[in-house]
């Protein structure tokens, strides 16, 4: 029986699953840290706010909480990625279905994460705001920060966050991809 020799192009996304999902579940890792930081300065903070800071880190807890879940997630898609790429390399059927949950379900949390920290910001800044007393100047300041912060970070976050999930979707999609790992036993 003639062996079927597998898609280069699965051969090079086993590979960028690999290191890609590597990296991420690595950030993953230093996300639970910086979280665990952020939350004991943001504990030591009392109940009552008496300042500016003291009202941005309260109202902080929410998007410390956010981004906690958010990595949980993250970490999930970046395991089941990881099986993947390492199932492109051994042709396994698995490695489609796999490797499609992992670039759908990035997606979809790139964008969910994008909404939710632009909410989080604005109830950070609205807080700010209300209970500071900040000049005319400084609260124009602080809406425009208001605006950009989520905004800038956001079309990074898609952008940079969303790039290699579309184009996996993309190029493991084909048909020769597609009947070459549905071919397979591993």
């Amino acid at each position: 029986m003639e062996e079927t020799k597998r898609p280069v192009a699965g051969t090079v996304l086993g590979i960028l699953n690999i290191v890609f999902c590597s990296f991420g579940i690595v950030s993953v890792l230093f996300s639970f840290v910086g979280f665990g930081i952020l939350n004991a300065i943001v504990g030591s903070v009392p109940a009552e706010p008496y300042d500016e800071v003291a009202t941005f880190l309260m109202a902080a807890r929410s998007f410390f909480t956010i981004s906690l879940v958010i990595s949980i997630l993250q970490a999930g898609l970046n395991g089941t990625g990881l099986a993947g790429g390492i199932y492109l390399l051994n042709g396994g059927k698995r490695s489609i279905l796999l490797s499609n949950i992992y670039a759908i379900g990035t997606i979809a949390l790139v964008i969910i994460s994008f909404i939710l920290n632009k909410v989080v910001v604005n109830r950070m800044f609205d807080n700010l705001l209300v209970y500071s007393d900040l000049s005319s100047d400084e609260i124009m300041a602080m809406n425009i920060l208001k605006r950009v912060i989520p905004g800038f970070t956001g079309v990074f976050s898609i952008v940079f966050g969303s790039a290699y999930p579309v184009v996996l979707l993309a190029l493991l999609n084909r048909k020769h991809i597609l009947a070459f790992y549905r071919g397979t036993d591993g």
